[in-house]
């Protein structure tokens, strides 16, 4: 039963350990147009997911519909605006993806996201390369060290019950 319960515990370490250091998305949790912190990335994309809420145009196609914006603005900039290719229907989702450095450069750490046109803001996810955590971001390692310190805790738990 221990060897079992040292197997379980060293499990569910590998486990936990995976989900923290391969999760590669960060969802912004944004429902609508807002401003972005990218102050704490320094590669990676912006993944915007739109949808056509409403039908008051009659035909979108090729018309931008948006896109980032430099801080503290709401006019979109050139290079970030977000086109439709075809004229969707109301519901239909597009993706739009930017990289962050250039982001930066361009629009400083804080652009806004502005959708317009019958299309508002589904998603805003940052995605980084090889599920890196954001720049000074100690949280995957810090729970890295608290689930190997409590696995060696249980260890030793375990061999002093049987001696």
């Amino acid at each position: 039963m221990k060897k079992f319960l040292s197997f379980l515990l060293a499990a569910i370490m590998v486990m936990a350990m995976g989900t923290v250091v391969f999760a590669g998305e960060v969802d912004l949790g944004m429902t609508d147009n807002g401003t972005i912190d990218l102050s704490a990335y320094t590669e990676g994309t912006i993944k915007v997911t739109a949808y056509r809420y409403q039908n008051i145009q009659a035909d979108l196609t090729g018309w931008g519909v948006g896109g980032l914006c430099p801080a503290d603005k709401w006019d979109v900039a050139a290079g970030y605006t977000a086109n439709l290719p075809s004229n969707p229907a109301v519901d239909d989702t597009f993706e739009y993806t930017w990289d962050i450095a250039a982001v930066k450069a361009d629009l400083g750490d804080k652009p806004n996201v502005n959708f317009y046109n019958d299309m508002k803001v589904k998603s805003v996810v940052i995605v980084t390369p090889d599920g890196a955590a954001p720049t000074g971001d100690a949280t995957p390692i810090t729970a890295i060290a608290i689930i190997a310190l409590a696995s060696c805790a249980a260890m030793v738990v375990l061999r002093k019950r049987e001696a």
